[in-house]
């Protein structure tokens, strides 16, 4: 799976938080880790601190 966009959004469990979503082709990935929003991951003080955590993650998809 190539991810080509990375996005952040506020945290569904806590609006003062941030969560990030990666996208490929025509899909998302779905991390199912809160019910509200299934295509979110992680909650995080700080936008760029989201965002991070996604650059992280997508390199950890990519090497798979």
């Amino acid at each position: 799976m190539r991810v080509d966009r990375k996005s952040v959004w506020r945290c569904p469990s806590d609006p003062n938080r941030y969560s990030f979503a990666l996208g490929y082709g025509s899909g998302i990935a779905s991390f199912k880790e809160f019910a509200q929003d299934e295509f979110l991951s992680g909650s995080f003080e700080t936008p760029e601190a989201a965002l991070a955590a996604g650059i992280e993650e997508v390199k950890t998809i990519e090497k798979m």
